[in-house]
């Protein structure tokens, strides 16, 4: 319980270097929500596409330049510049989960659908869950990939690899971690339900610093676990 709870403890307060990161992430979502308002509005799934692309790129900015407060104090490098040399790889993994995710989730709806009853949807759909739920196991298993990618700089396949080793090694932490963050983001979410612009401000603020504070506890959390490896 204490080691899930330690990366919480160093990860809440942001360095200077880290609200410049929230800012990006601030404005990202303030601008993204008008566009993707017309989009919406007009159905022009098209034009999604370069905000899916660079909602991916500024995601690899925020998580390098994250990477690099964590393992080294402050920003060093352009994060703009060499988070072009991730983006790829972690465009990949983001396209290919979705893909297998997608796939998986459809598979109790299309099972269900020539069902002749509602008990027999019920039944199809709940064996249908269950058969589906250890291929997710193992789909979530490789959730710390793109953090990998980007703190050893390794090939997406080697990546999703580590992850799987990683959070099956560690799983029970992982969980207590991802149960108390997750709290944070359902608050979060509800208050973006409030179609009020004060409040979305506000919201927009609370989202952003949990993006930040969201992927430093997971940095920190991999960066004591390698710490206490090399210690043995």
């Amino acid at each position: 319980m204490r080691e899930s709870l330690l990366p919480i403890k160093i990860s809440w307060k942001l360095k200077k270097e880290e609200w410049y990161l929230f800012s990006i992430i601030f404005i990202w979502l303030f601008l993204s929500s008008i566009y993707l308002d017309g989009i919406l509005k007009k159905r022009l799934i098209f034009e999604a596409l370069p905000y899916i692309i660079f909602e991916n790129y500024l995601t690899v900015c925020v998580y390098y330049g994250l990477k690099q407060t964590v393992w080294n104090g402050k920003i060093e490098n352009n994060i703009f510049v060499q988070s072009l040399h991730f983006f790829l790889r972690i465009l990949g993994y983001r396209l290919l989960f979705s893909f297998i995710s997608g796939f998986l989730l459809m598979i109790p709806v299309a099972l269900s659908v020539n069902a002749n009853s509602v008990k027999a949807v019920n039944l199809i759909f709940f064996l249908s869950i269950l058969w589906i739920s250890v291929p997710v196991y193992y789909l979530v298993l490789t959730l710390y990939s793109p953090l990998i990618i980007i703190v050893e700089d390794i090939p997406l396949i080697e990546s999703v690899i580590k992850s799987y080793n990683f959070i099956k090694k560690y799983l029970k932490e992982l969980l207590i971690l991802s149960i108390f963050l997750g709290s944070m983001w359902g608050f979060a979410i509800f208050l973006n339900k409030v179609y009020n612009y004060p409040i979305k401000f506000l919201n927009f603020a609370l989202l952003s610093y949990l993006e930040i504070f969201t992927v430093k506890c997971y940095l920190n959390f991999d960066k004591l676990k390698r710490e206490d490896e090399r210690n043995i």
